[in-house]
């Protein structure tokens, strides 16, 4: 299955995605960049919020040092991806497993893929392609 990705700063840009994810594959993987794990940013929060995502199933792939922030905002997800490369992955990752939520380790090109040790109940994983925070 091919999943649509979101990531803009721009509310127009958001909505036009999210009406042509609605058509695709009843999923969105929405990026979530504050410039705090990674340099880039993309639309906070607050102004993803009062978007219409209808009956899109959502995965949220945090790439900020906050990953909670998903879970407070109320936004509705289905899967929330964190990096391993976020200090302390652990605290993020052992609340969000305990609360009940598929949880998703993304690691991006540069980790070292042999020396790693995953969770036994880890939803699953996502390998990057690219570095952290530019579409493509």
């Amino acid at each position: 299955m091919i999943i649509p990705a979101l990531l803009t700063t721009s509310e127009r840009v958001a909505q036009e995605r999210l009406t042509l994810a609605q058509h695709m594959s009843g999923r969105l993987h929405v990026d979530i960049l504050d410039g705090s794990l990674y340099k880039f940013e993309s639309l906070p929060l607050e102004k993803l919020k009062p978007l219409d995502f209808g009956s899109l199933s959502l995965e949220f792939h945090c790439m900020t040092d906050d990953p909670l922030a998903i879970v407070d905002s109320g936004l509705p997800f289905d899967r929330i991806i964190i990096h391993l490369e976020l200090p302390n992955w652990q605290d993020y990752y052992e609340p969000l497993v305990e609360d009940g939520h598929n949880v998703w380790l993304a690691i991006t090109p540069e980790t070292k893929l042999n020396t790693l040790v995953l969770p036994e109940d880890l939803g699953g994983v996502m390998l990057m392609g690219i570095t952290p925070g530019r579409s493509g």
